[in-house]
């Protein structure tokens, strides 16, 4: 098979495929040969074989349906952050290579957590991340740049994405209905993508419920164009964020709900119909959520994996990377009936208050949907850090679990930690900053000398006796 080997590093890729594969084996190699390599088609994972400073996963012959490629591309991507050095994932189909049995089309959850596992053993391997990292979300994202376009939104610079691709076949005729629920107020700019990304789901049985505060600019009049697509728009003053979300919890019909923030988009046409999927495969869960995209005012944007459930309660309380975000989760409704809404005495981290109450409640299962669901803004009104954890720690005060002495102790080390790595984080950015400067100075000093250099030859130029 072809193979670039034009240094060391290429040719010792090239012996391991000489010892690993057939050739009868493929790779597919991504454009400006970016230093991973995925096959995705119908296989199975297999094997992973670490060799000579790479980490490579094996993938052997299968037979699962088209369904599985999405599988492998998510995974690929949370993989990718999670090695410090370069990630392949190829196709096999040599002989010494344990094959995994075959497994029904829609068990597709298992393929998906044998490559989330591989990220899990790992950690200690994790990249530093490129972007600044929202609060309470992994510190390892997968960043793709975007540009700003004349009318304000974001498009993607160099390659398009790829066709998105349902993780799950399509669930039965299904009595489940989706509420969605968008609040808002003054939101014209940003509200009708996403509209437009509800109005694109490939689920039939959703409720679209939008609550806007009385809003002065053009936000009813984009509402209005898409009447087709909402079912209910209620537009009144309220006393804030979480009072609106109240009331659309309060207005909503179906037996699952979800928030569309105005300014938030769902990642793909088939965020509802895996979810109602994944409800028909786990119909225990109470709260399913997946994986979010931060976008950055810069117009950068990146993704961020969750972690596991049975890890949520000790992550969101001592403030550790990858918890529960609110846009990238659906709830249903009995979640609200044990726990309640959301507080309307905080202004921005009354679903951090939610969270934390329910995880302690034993008659809800929160899952993992192991797929991106949500495209947020980044930076709004829960990127103003101080006044959002003034209130996050007031209602750590209040709750009886976190002034545990063993939870106080586990907080207090989590945020030591914390502070121990932004301080060696400073540091190195100060003695960059410093070697930057030298250089700066450097560079001035030199441009002093070559000015001085030409005055002098100007001055030996003009003295010079002229001819008559």
């Amino acid at each position: 098979m072809p193979f670039p080997s034009h240094d060391a590093y290429w040719a010792g890729v090239a012996d391991f495929l000489d010892t690993h594969l057939t050739p009868d084996d493929d790779i597919l190699a991504p454009k400006e040969f970016e230093y991973r390599f995925v096959h995705c088609f119908r296989y199975t994972i297999s094997h992973t074989v670490p060799a000579s400073g790479f980490q490579w996963i094996i993938l052997h012959k299968g037979m699962l349906e088209k369904v599985a490629i999405a599988f492998l591309l998510d995974a690929a991507k949370h993989l990718h952050p999670a090695y410090a050095n370069p990630v392949f994932v190829v196709l096999s189909s040599h002989t010494n290579l344990p094959p995994i049995p075959e497994k029904d089309n829609n068990d597709l959850i298992d393929f998906n957590q044998k490559l989330r596992s591989l990220v899990q053993s790992n950690r200690s391997k994790i990249i530093p991340p490129s972007q600044p990292t929202p609060v309470l979300s992994l510190h390892t994202p997968q960043t793709r740049g975007v540009t700003p376009s004349p009318t304000g939104t974001t498009e993607e610079l160099t390659s398009p994405q790829p066709n998105p691709i349902a993780l799950y076949p399509p669930p039965p005729n299904s009595s489940i209905k989706v509420s969605v629920i968008t609040v808002c107020r003054n939101a014209a700019v940003t509200i009708e993508k996403t509209i437009q990304q509800i109005a694109a789901q490939t689920y039939p049985n959703i409720e679209y419920i939008v609550v806007d505060g009385a809003s002065d600019d053009e936000t009813l009049a984009v509402c209005d164009r898409y009447s087709s697509t909402i079912t209910t728009l209620v537009s009144e003053t309220d006393e804030g964020i979480y009072q609106a979300m109240n009331k659309g919890i309060g207005l909503a019909t179906g037996n699952w709900l979800y928030f569309a923030n105005a300014d938030d988009y769902l990642f793909d046409p088939y965020v509802i119909q895996d979810f109602v999927a994944y409800i028909h495969n786990y119909p225990d869960a109470d709260v399913i959520y997946g994986d979010h995209e931060a976008r950055f005012p810069d117009g950068n944007a990146s993704i961020y994996p969750s972690i596991a459930p049975e890890q949520m309660l000790e992550a969101i309380i001592c403030f550790q990377p990858g918890c529960l975000l609110q846009p990238a989760c659906l709830f249903h409704s009995k979640a609200f009936e044990q726990v309640g809404g959301f507080s309307e005495a905080y202004g921005i981290a009354s679903d951090y208050k939610w969270f934390l109450e329910a995880l302690q409640v034993e008659a809800l299962t929160f899952h993992h949907a192991p797929r991106t669901v949500v495209s947020y803004a980044h930076g709004g009104r829960s990127g103003n850090i101080r006044p959002l954890f003034e209130e996050i720690f007031d209602i750590q005060s209040q709750n009886p679990l976190c002034q545990e002495s063993s939870w106080l102790q586990r907080r207090s080390q989590a945020l030591q930690q914390d502070f121990i790595h932004k301080y060696e984080r400073m540091e190195e950015l100060n003695r960059q900053l410093s070697v930057l400067n030298q250089q700066l100075n450097n560079t001035q000093q030199l441009v002093e000398i070559r000015d001085r250099h030409l005055t002098q030859r100007k001055q030996r130029f003009h003295s010079i006796p002229r001819q008559p």
